[in-house]
């Protein structure tokens, strides 16, 4: 190896920092697909709570 191959070496990023590096590029998208799951979520649990709202009061 020569010097330009070494000094490229010693500028990589440790074991732990490219571990978390991977860790926070598979976190972000899994974080925002979660958030749109629980949102869909949320709107179904209130749609079904105004058609049940709905129904009680035209039972009375």
């Amino acid at each position: 190896m020569d010097s330009t191959g070494a000094q490229a070496m010693a500028k990589l990023p440790g074991k732990l920092e490219i571990q978390s590096m991977v860790v926070g590029a598979l976190a972000g998208p899994l974080n925002s697909l979660v958030g749109v799951l629980n949102g869909a979520l949320s709107d179904l649990v209130f749609t079904l709570q105004a058609v049940a709202d709905k129904r009680k009061e035209e039972g009375n």
